[in-house]
């Protein structure tokens, strides 16, 4: 979080920012996402923070983007020491964005 309020700050962008943001979806299903921020009133952007094993909770990740109506660019599984290589195979695969922690601001720098 610390990183896209830093580099927001650092474009001169307007943001509203929330952490461990409880959401209720159409069926009434509660989720919770670790970080989402609005850029300039316009883009939508959540960031899901893992350590340690997360590839069960992949496919929760990509019917949530879809509920979300969020592009695969815009939901982002950040993963404590995921190699970049990694990080690309497991991009190429499924309609979100992985990255490590050092990958996060490249990715940001693409979005805006």
């Amino acid at each position: 979080m610390m990183t896209c309020l830093a580099y927001c700050q650092e474009r001169a962008k307007e943001f509203s920012c929330a952490r461990q943001l409880v959401i209720t979806l159409s069926d009434e299903e509660h989720c919770e996402l670790d970080v989402f921020m609005l850029i300039d009133n316009q883009l939508a952007l959540c960031i899901e923070c893992k350590s340690g094993e997360y590839r069960q909770d992949i496919d929760r990740y990509v019917s949530l983007r879809k509920r979300l109506g969020l592009t695969g660019k815009k939901l982002v599984m950040c993963v404590a020491g995921l190699s970049d290589e990694h990080a690309r195979g497991l991009t190429a695969m499924y309609d979100l964005t992985f990255v490590s922690e050092q990958g996060l601001l490249p990715h940001l720098r693409t979005l805006f």
